[in-house]
């Protein structure tokens, strides 16, 4: 995988033979310039996010357009906001006692929720519902769930 921690949005396609439809862990920008991995995302994403207003900011990530999202690990410390989802799969998460949050939609199909280690639930395992507003936190190891 090309380096692209400090580099500007511009310079990515001038750099390391990256392409737009090259993928990277994801990202966070600051200030226009990309400070730390985080998610899955294209280059042709992250630009698109760009123009369109998604806004990356530090402990921020934030994607409104995407319906399919997939998180390697949670980071500690981060605030991860979605529009409406099909599916969200979390693949990983920091045991830190820094609370991690996760704001999404649940569309007329309730979003297929996956975790791939999961983790303990204080309030009994989610059950999606559809049409509804949904945080997760995830702190030490343990999450909870609400729904409005």
């Amino acid at each position: 995988m090309a380096d692209i921690i400090g580099k500007k949005i511009d310079e990515l396609n001038e750099s390391s033979n990256i392409t737009d439809e090259t993928v990277f862990p994801g990202v966070i920008i600051e200030g226009g310039v990309i400070s730390k991995t985080a998610t899955k995302i294209s280059i042709n994403t992250l630009k698109k996010n760009i123009q369109s207003g998604v806004q990356f900011e530090q402990n921020i990530v934030k994607d409104l357009e995407n319906s399919n999202i997939e998180i390697s690990k949670i980071v500690e410390n981060t605030v991860y906001q979605y529009g409406t989802l099909s599916s969200l799969k979390i693949n990983d998460f920091s045991k830190s006692y820094k609370e991690s949050t996760i704001y999404f939609t649940s569309g007329a199909a309730p979003t297929q929720l996956t975790f791939l280690k999961s983790p303990i639930w204080i309030n009994e395992e989610p059950t999606i519902e559809a049409n509804k507003d949904y945080v997760i936190s995830i702190c030490n190891g343990m999450a909870v769930i609400g729904a409005n």
